[in-house]
């Protein structure tokens, strides 16, 4: 007998960025790539870890109509690559990710690329954190969250999509 039963799959656009200035210069250099921000789209929320600004956004945010805070902002280069899961993990990410908007950003995570034995005392999140748990829960992987830059989500996201299709 044949299973006619199918699993609905749904985009979600991982954003890159690449910037000029001290920061972003500082994460390129010491990640040995080209991005120095990433976001998770999901349904027309863009979700990101925003650090670096002492007045106004800074820490876990969503914003609601597709653009990141950083679009607009600064002179940035995106890269957009855009992969489908099932409906009901992108679901479950989602509430993940609304479960965290607010919290603060992980600055403290920040120091364990200059000071590797830094041992971080919280959960906070820088961005590329925050897209690595992301990608756990819909892949179903475990992703080592904090060994990971922007640049190096990129190519872990490009060896995804040359495995599997278009993931």
């Amino acid at each position: 007998m044949r299973n006619n039963s199918y699993t609905v799959m749904e985009p979600v656009l991982i954003h890159f960025y690449a910037q000029d200035g001290f920061i972003s210069n500082a994460i390129e250099t010491e990640s040995g790539g080209s991005y120095s921000h990433v976001s998770i789209e999901l349904r027309g929320n863009v979700y990101e870890a925003i650090g670096g600004r002492l007045l106004g956004i800074n820490g876990i945010v969503a914003s609601p109509d597709a653009k990141s805070y950083h679009q607009g902002k600064h002179e940035a280069q995106v890269i957009t690559v855009e992969m489908q899961f099932p409906l009901d993990m992108v679901t479950m990410t989602i509430n993940y990710l609304n479960s965290r908007v607010g919290e603060k950003y992980g600055y403290r995570q920040l120091l364990t690329w200059v000071i590797p034995f830094y041992a971080r005392r919280d959960n906070r999140v820088v961005c590329s954190q925050l897209v690595m748990q992301a990608l756990t829960i819909l892949t179903g992987f475990y992703f080592d969250t904090s060994k990971h830059s922007p640049s190096s989500i990129y190519d872990v996201v490009g060896l995804a999509r040359r495995y599997r299709g278009t993931m």
